[in-house]
């Protein structure tokens, strides 16, 4: 049988032949095994709401079959550690962050939430951070947002969460917050004044050395909401925020 094979090639280089068959096998095993081998690497700030959000961003990727990790570190750290180039891609940051990152990177669409920023104050003259003459701001640490507008106020104070922040602003340790719109109801804010600060849209992110990816999560997450889902759980949210106090 052997024999018969090599004779139907008999006016043919058999290495010329070898290299014919061989050659596109290899070069397709090498891609396929180095797309298998390689597996995702995320990070995100360590916060309930990006966690939420997180856990549907990898149902999305997992129904798409794309090998993927996440982890979660507080804000400083994750910088950091996404500036060393230890991860493909930061989870859930604003649309800002495509320029303020401290590493090149692509935006993903879709857009994984988008909300409202809103100030609000004990004053109904606050509308915006510029009215605060000389009042004090609470903020979340880490909130890219939040710290572009408060940039050059000198009266910051930075909550480690969304739940400490609101604390502040009820105990009468801050005259004004920044906050998310959607957030609003579960922390109990009513009776404070409350405008629209900033248009929001959350996004994944991949350093550019990992954008070959890009095509294959970006389907991916697209799929996820065209199967009628969507990526922040606000009943989740809403029984996080309720066990604390």
């Amino acid at each position: 049988m052997v024999y018969i094979q090599l004779s139907f090639f008999s006016n043919i280089s058999f290495a010329n032949v070898s290299a014919s068959l061989i050659l596109p096998f290899l070069v397709g095993f090498s891609f396929n095994t180095h797309a298998a081998e390689h597996c995702l690497a995320f990070i995100a700030q360590n916060n309930k709401i990006v966690k939420e959000i997180a856990l549907n961003v990898s149902d999305a990727l997992k129904n798409a079959n794309i090998c993927h990790t996440i982890d979660y570190f507080p804000e400083k750290r994750a910088d950091y550690l996404f500036k060393e180039e230890k991860y493909d891609g930061f989870l859930m940051r604003d649309a800002l962050f495509e320029a303020r990152s401290p590493i090149p990177v692509v935006k993903i669409d879709p857009v994984l939430i988008q909300s409202k920023g809103v100030i609000l104050s004990r004053f109904p003259d606050i509308k915006k951070v510029e009215d605060l003459n000389g009042r004090s701001i609470g903020i979340v640490r880490g909130w890219l947002w939040m710290e572009l507008l408060t940039k050059r106020y000198p009266r910051i104070v930075k909550a480690s969460t969304v739940i400490d922040l609101a604390h502040l602003l009820h105990e009468g340790r801050v005259d004004t917050i920044l906050v998310v719109e959607e957030v609003l109801p579960f922390l109990k804010l009513d009776g404070y004044h409350c405008n629209n600060v900033i248009n929001l849209q959350g996004h994944v992110f991949l350093k550019n050395s990992s954008k070959q990816f890009a095509g294959a999560v970006s389907k991916a997450l697209k799929k996820h909401v065209e199967n009628g889902n969507n990526f922040i759980n606000i009943p989740r949210i809403l029984q996080s925020f309720s066990g604390e106090t």
